[in-house]
């Protein structure tokens, strides 16, 4: 993670930070947004986007090999990727959609509010999702190699609060780490099933909601401390 903050700090050095005024509607963004407001960005195939203080009131797309940076920014549709390096949403930024990557290297949502889902599919590095509040369902499914969905012992990853919908790990394959810890689901149902490869997979210390089911994880894998569910299945049980 510092890693990443280091690149978006050497990119807001580099790059020409856009006023206000230079960005009022839909935007191309390869450079550094800050306190802009404007209707829609998107960040082109192999480009890198950094968005500081500002309001986007439709969607942010990201492209092939693109990098996004969000921070403390306000979205009022949908954040998508596909096929990008990097999709990064973190410290006091909402999204009144989803945020949705398919086929992204690397997805991090950090310190935000999303009014929709959470929806990450083939992510091929690295995920984490780690103190949201998300209205809907949060998932996670067939990506790699290092996944936290919140990990309370991890530093800066608590876990997350689903609201209103259901928090599905499945069917990844990881090589580093698999966690999920720490989450809050309220109404709806916690499922980590499928899992695949050599890492430690770890689901703990989470409080429910309806059912909490493990199903078909590859060992190792340890669940323990989950709390609060109507009913536990499988290898959660």
């Amino acid at each position: 993670m510092r890693k990443l903050l280091v690149l978006a700090s050497a990119l807001c050095a580099l790059l020409v930070v856009a006023s206000p005024a230079a960005a009022k509607s839909n935007v191309t963004c390869t450079g550094v947004m800050t306190s802009a407001n404007v209707r829609s960005v998107n960040v082109p195939t192999g480009a890198s986007c950094t968005l500081v203080n500002s309001t986007v009131r439709d969607d942010v797309t990201v492209g092939t090999d693109a990098f996004l940076q969000a921070t403390n920014t306000d979205v009022g549709g949908d954040v998508r990727g596909r096929n990008a390096q990097t999709v990064f949403v973190d410290t006091g930024s909402s999204v009144g959609d989803d945020v949705s990557t398919r086929g992204t290297a690397e997805v991090f949502v950090f310190g935000s509010v999303v009014s929709g889902e959470v929806r990450i599919y083939g992510a091929t590095q690295r995920v984490n999702v780690c103190g949201n509040t998300v209205r809907r369902d949060l998932s996670v499914t067939r990506s790699a190699r290092d996944i936290l969905v919140g990990d309370p012992q991890a530093q800066d990853c608590p876990g997350n609060r689903v609201q209103h919908g259901d928090l599905e790990v499945s069917n990844n394959d990881t090589d580093v780490e698999l966690v999920v810890a720490g989450n809050k689901v309220i109404r709806g149902d916690l499922e980590v099933n499928r899992n695949d490869g050599t890492s430690d997979k770890f689901v703990r210390d989470n409080i429910g909601g309806d059912t909490i089911a493990c199903f078909g994880n590859d060992n190792p894998f340890l669940a323990s401390g989950n709390t609060g569910f109507d009913r536990s299945r499988g290898q959660c049980d």
